[in-house]
């Protein structure tokens, strides 16, 4: 009989896997212990805006992939509509849908510029919000300053030492 995986192992399988693809993405990474080294920027970066979600919406995102490259930070999310808002699109109200979520956004944009500072270190100059709703997608955009600019140094997360 085949013995299934140790979960931990899985956990830091599935972190190197994912931290070589180079791409971001739900995870299955144990945060309630401390690491020795840090999360990837890419994987911090998705799993902090997908936190964002859940907590302004009450509902995150089931799908995330964030790139980074040297001038900006790209968030892709998918099926992020809430039941609410799926009901307001079938009923023909999708610009009140984008209107709503477009002022989510706006409303936390120093959360978002935040998470993405500290996951890469380099400080936002501009931040883009979009929704697709005929997909039910989102793209967060972050550009960044040039990079003669000093970097923002990596910030704890006040939060974290809670979790461990």
């Amino acid at each position: 009989m085949r013995r299934a995986p140790d979960s931990e192992k899985v956990r830091e399988r599935l972190a190197l896997i994912s931290g070589r693809r180079g791409c971001g993405g739900l995870r299955t990474v144990d945060t309630s212990e401390p690491t020795e080294q840090r999360a990837s920027p890419v994987a911090e970066l998705s799993r902090e805006v997908v936190k964002l979600y859940a907590h302004a919406y009450g509902r995150g995102p089931t799908k995330a992939r964030a790139y980074i490259q040297n001038d900006y930070a790209l968030v892709l999310l998918e099926e992020i509509m809430t039941p609410a808002e799926r009901t307001l699109v079938e009923a023909g109200e999708t610009e009140r849908v984008v209107s709503t979520r477009l002022a989510f956004q706006e409303a936390v944009r120093a959360q978002f510029n935040d998470i993405a500072e500290r996951a890469t270190g380099r400080r936002v100059r501009a931040f883009f919000s979009q929704v697709h709703v005929a997909t039910d997608m989102a793209q967060e955009l972050f550009l960044f300053e040039p990079n003669g600019e000093e970097p923002v140094p990596p910030v704890e997360d006040p939060q974290a030492k809670n979790r461990r």
